[in-house]
């Protein structure tokens, strides 16, 4: 009978690898996880054994024991109910054929992800796990010099020591159970708890693990949130600035359109009035003159004076005084000359003046007479 050597801690794996190896994966069920974990604990202890296949035999180990102090019966509940002694390799030989029946149970373990765990499979996983431990109890009681002398002690520190982890954290093994290997287990450092149930700490476990992650995404949450407020606000800045910008070009175009527009109309407008007031000068001349054509041509006629019952109501059109063209007024001019001519011969033929120069003699007697109105009003006076 051989203890654990009390060095054994030297060649197990850290912590945090060991924790790092059984941690639930973001996202996975966890009874599909304890699943594929209890049938990798099968296939490592089960490399393990067929190391000692030529050292635990029934001649070495008749009883299948941990020490002097625990020896294990078999029973399975369906083949063998009532507990029944067993060597070694005999224990080992019902284990492997009873988790054979075990593992292709689609009730117990599923082949589909669609499919759910039976009720039974916890109780079933808990009770995999003692018989299990007795495994590894008998290895490091009855084999640890073999397993020492293989160069597979780290190997097997590893794996206990990754089994431990797992039924500590979901309570798969009461701690009465794991009597035989305590002294190892207290080295190793971990401690058990039999207070809850293994699906409570499943319950516990998955809860933890669904505040954390909410915890995560809503830290991840804030942190997106602020990213994309600020995203935003420069994406408003920027179409904010672009769209005042296009609206100053849109405005500065518009006012050079109708400032130009307006300058043109300016112009229009002012060529017209500029047009209307000229043809109304010519018109407003033109009236003037033929007015005062009109007025001579009724005084050349010789006719009589009227009197006042004689007279003639039609209102008549008065000369308007306006500026007329150069025309008018070098005929006016030559008026006003004629006038004076015509009166000095008059003054001159009545002696009332010296003899006139040969320029203010007229040429002709029309010259003379081209106011017969006046000439007969000087001749009577």
């Amino acid at each position: 009978d051989q203890k654990p050597r009390e060095d054994t801690r030297k060649v197990v794996p850290s912590d945090r690898s060991i924790r790092l190896a059984v941690q639930l994966p973001e996202g996975e069920d966890p009874e599909e996880w304890l699943a594929n974990q209890t049938i990798d604990f099968y296939n490592q202890l089960n490399m393990l054994y067929g190391t000692l296949v030529d050292r635990c035999t029934e001649t070495s180990c008749p009883k299948m024991d941990a020490g002097a102090k625990f020896v294990y019966l078999w029973a399975d509940g369906t083949n063998i109910v009532r507990p029944i002694p067993v060597s070694a390799p005999q224990y080992f030989e019902h284990l492997n054929n009873w988790l054979q029946q075990i593992f292709e149970d689609p009730k117990l373990f599923p082949k589909s992800f669609d499919d759910k765990f039976s009720p039974e499979f916890l109780p079933t996983l808990a009770n995999i796990y003692k018989k299990l431990f007795r495994i590894y109890a008998h290895i490091y009681h009855a084999h640890l010099h073999h397993i020492i002398a293989l160069d597979l002690e780290e190997y097997l520190n590893a794996s206990f020591r990754q089994f431990l982890e797992t039924t500590r954290i979901y309570r798969l093994v009461k701690k009465n159970d794991l009597a035989p290997l305590m002294e190892l287990i207290s080295v190793f450092g971990i401690s058990f708890d039999d207070t809850q149930t293994p699906k409570e700490e499943i319950d516990q476990t998955e809860a933890k693990r669904r505040e954390e992650t909410r915890g995560e995404t809503k830290g991840e949450t804030k942190g997106e949130t602020r990213r994309d407020t600020r995203d935003t606000r420069e994406e408003i800045d920027q179409t904010e600035a672009k769209r005042r910008e296009e609206t100053r070009g849109e405005t500065k175009g518009e006012t050079k359109g109708e400032t130009r527009r307006d300058t043109r109309d300016t112009r229009e407008e002012t060529r017209g009035d500029t047009r209307g007031e000229t043809k109304e000068k010519n018109e407003d001349a033109s009236t003037a003159h033929s007015v005062q054509v009109v007025s001579k041509r009724e005084g050349t006629g010789g006719e009589k004076e009227k009197g006042p019952s004689e007279m003639d109501d039609t209102p008549r059109l008065l000369p308007l005084e306006t500026k007329g063209s150069k025309k008018d007024k070098k005929e006016k001019k030559k008026d006003k000359k004629d006038k004076k001519t015509v009166m000095k011969t008059l003054k001159h033929r009545r002696g009332e003046i010296p003899d006139l120069t040969d320029e203010e003699i007229p040429r002709s007697s029309v010259e003379i007479n081209r106011e017969p109105i006046l000439i007969e009003d000087s001749d009577k006076r």
